[in-house]
């Protein structure tokens, strides 16, 4: 039962914030999180990363749960997409889903 939906926008950074209170009492937060990637001319030409060229936006999602008695855990994400659209919507489905960061990685797999 979802008790309280939140919205919140700060920055570069898409929050979302969700109260769960059946089964247990449980506060969820959901991060979009943009990473810049390498730029070409930062890495040497030849090396580790060959002939490596310029990438975009790496979109990462944090998933944050606090229950009552302030047990926390967490799961991030890393590099979902490079398309900040599509990056969003992943957000949105495991906002509205009340994906927990135990299961996180396992709904993104099949999402992906």
């Amino acid at each position: 039962m979802i008790n309280h939906r939140e919205v919140l926008t700060s920055g570069e950074t898409d929050v979302l914030v969700r109260f769960i209170s059946d089964p247990v009492e449980m506060l969820l937060e959901y991060r979009l999180i943009a990473l810049d990637t390498p730029k070409a001319a930062d890495l040497p030409q030849q090396g580790y990363y060959g002939e490596y060229a310029e990438v975009s936006m790496r979109y990462c999602i944090l998933i944050v749960s606090t229950d009552i008695y302030g047990y926390t855990d967490t799961a991030f994400l890393y590099d979902i997409s490079r398309d900040e659209q599509i990056a969003k919507e992943i957000l949105k489905i495991l906002y509205d889903g009340a994906v927990t960061p135990i299961t996180a990685k396992h709904i993104v797999e099949d999402l992906l």
